[in-house]
């Protein structure tokens, strides 16, 4: 057998509500990105934001099956499962570009991973009446991800349709409490009205980066790939994700419309009647924690080789500093989610899933044309000019 030939054990339709679970998992502000753009710009921002980041997908799927990349698998015994981004770069640039590459991927899927602690301990805390704070709910979920920080391939596919129920049950809520604002003379108060400039053009630039930052859980797509039976359908399941994840952000986005300026900052804080809001709570701890091992899989399959950890007892104690140094973080992050999802955007989504993926394919892909090179160069330099004005965007708003 050879390495084209090797194959996981995922099902393709496992891989398509794994992929379709990771698309939709970090979009809990897309309502308020969308109160900042319009919801004209944030329908086509949205869309741009899905093709842009399938296209890169696609890059770094070629990538992987370039013959550099395969040759190099086969002669160091690199299974599959251990092909990421890390490994692309350790490809295209050698040992340094490996440890650049996973630094930036672990940092990247590290903030979604804190993002889905603050939104646990949000949600948490309003499932049982603040009977319990954020900080103490954030606490327990870091004790329940543990033991699952390594997830094991079959908890894949269970998580993807888990996370999907919880997002689907989410939505419901959210969309209850939407019709509920629409036939109110006024607008439903939130819980954390936002006081942003809605359409000026940095305040459009920090919501793309909210955008974004839905998106940027697609890191996680190659360890996906690399553990499906059949490679082949990854192209088909992944478009399919794609296109349910642009519909079901649109539909948020223009619900989110009907509350106007109090929009939260989670589309959560909207949700107003007791039972839809229990259900969505819970809904979104059961979704986020389905998530949350296909995040910390790709961060340690990127960053143990580095750290050349390959003892039980080292790895453990490894895992343990991690998830700790996680739940503390994000107990100081709980009241920022909007700036910390579009900071992460603007920045290191932008890096993971889109510059990255352009370099990669230049280095690695055979005979790219003339036409290829000056698209990869223009969607590299745009992203760089998007991630610094995007950057400053997001600190600019945190500060006012």
């Amino acid at each position: 057998m050879t390495l084209l030939d090797e194959a996981g054990t995922l099902k393709t339709s496992s891989a398509l509500f794994s992929i379709t679970s990771v698309l939709l998992g970090a979009g809990l502000s897309v309502p308020y990105g969308f109160w900042q753009t319009g919801p004209i710009i944030g329908l086509l921002g949205i869309t741009f934001v899905a093709v842009v980041v399938s296209i890169c997908v696609w890059l770094v799927a070629a990538s992987l099956s370039s013959t550099t990349c395969l040759d190099i698998a086969m002669a160091e015994g690199v299974t599959p499962q251990n092909r990421e981004l890390g490994f692309l770069a350790y490809c295209a640039f050698g040992r340094t570009g490996q440890v650049i590459a996973s630094i930036i991927l672990s940092l990247e899927l590290w903030f979604a991973l804190l993002v889905a602690f603050v939104a646990i301990g949000v949600n948490g805390s309003l499932l049982v009446n603040h009977s319990l704070s954020q900080s103490s709910i954030i606490v327990l979920s870091g004790v329940a991800l543990f033991p699952l920080l390594d997830a094991p391939v079959w908890l894949l596919g269970g998580a993807g349709i888990a996370s999907l129920v919880g997002d689907i049950l989410c939505t419901l809520a959210f969309a209850d409490a939407s019709v509920e604002a629409a036939l109110a003379s006024q607008p439903q108060a939130s819980s954390s009205t936002v006081s942003s400039d809605p359409g000026g053009f940095l305040t459009t630039v920090s919501a793309l980066g909210i955008f974004f930052y839905s998106y940027g859980n697609a890191a996680c797509l190659p360890p996906i790939r690399n553990e499906m039976q059949h490679v082949k359908h990854f192209s088909a399941v992944t478009v399919a994700a794609f296109a349910v994840s642009v519909v079901f952000y649109n539909l948020l986005g223009f619900m989110g419309t009907m509350f106007g300026d109090n929009i939260g900052q989670s589309y959560q804080q909207n949700i107003t009647q007791i039972l839809p809001l229990r259900i969505a709570c819970a809904a979104v701890i059961i979704s986020q924690l389905m998530v949350m091992p296909l995040l910390t899989n790709t961060i340690f399959r990127a960053m143990l080789p580095l750290v050349r950890l390959y003892k039980k007892m080292h790895i453990v104690m490894c895992k343990l500093v991690f998830t700790a140094i996680s739940v503390v973080v994000s107990m100081f992050l709980q009241d920022e989610l909007a700036a910390t999802s579009s900071l992460t955007g603007n920045s290191l989504t932008m890096c993971t899933c889109v510059v990255m993926p352009a370099i990669l394919y230049w280095r690695l892909a055979p005979q790219v044309s003339l036409m290829e090179r000056a698209f990869l160069i223009a969607l590299v330099i745009c992203a760089l000019a998007f991630a610094v004005v995007g950057t400053y965007a997001t600190i600019q708003e945190v500060a006012t």
